[in-house]
């Protein structure tokens, strides 16, 4: 059923996954549907918990690493590249997902639904990057940071949702190296 509603979000953005459409699309019975979907938001909510596992994943190891005993980092430019690299293997393995989750993320009324994945991914990511960056060479401030990663994740997530696969090699090297550049000064 999750990826009846995945293909009808591809095809036809949000409004297209309804209960309904997605019983026809998944060959089930309504009453199938409505048993583990009570509604359209719990349906989306579902969808975005799983084409946001490349996020969730990454957060999890942002999160352990920061709580790790590590005495020096990784810097930040080896390390944000790895992160992307990461996010982009994991979802070139599942095109249909960052196809979704970008979709999700693109409107507006689906904060509520892809917000709380989406924060806690970029909170992990600014402490990452803050506890890399060189606090001597740059002006940052901690609210300037997590814009960044915002913008960095939004960016990323559009860029694998649109890239052909004969270009994202050229769009991923543009992307890595600009990315970097977002947090120098």
């Amino acid at each position: 059923m999750i990826g009846a509603a995945i293909d009808l979000l591809i095809l036809g953005g949000t409004e297209a996954v309804t209960t309904s459409a997605v019983s026809d699309k998944a060959e089930v019975p309504i009453g199938s549907v409505y048993q583990f979907f009570p509604d359209r938001e719990t349906l989306l909510f579902a969808v975005a918990e799983v084409s946001s596992r490349p996020l969730q994943d990454m957060t999890h190891h942002i999160t352990q690493e920061s709580n790790s005993d590590s005495l020096t980092p990784t810097p930040l430019g080896p390390w944000l590249s790895e992160v992307i690299t990461q996010l982009e293997k994991q979802w070139i393995e599942h095109p249909a997902d960052v196809a979704a989750w970008h979709a999700l993320v693109s409107v507006p009324n689906m904060d509520s639904v892809t917000g709380p994945i989406f924060s806690s991914f970029v909170n992990a990511l600014s402490s990452g990057v803050t506890s890399r960056l060189d606090h001597n060479a740059h002006s940052l401030t901690p609210e300037e940071i997590n814009e960044r990663c915002w913008v960095l994740t939004t960016s990323l997530t559009a860029v694998l949702a649109n890239s052909l696969s004969t270009g994202r090699t050229t769009a991923m090297e543009s992307f890595r190296a600009w990315a970097q550049c977002m947090f120098t000064s």
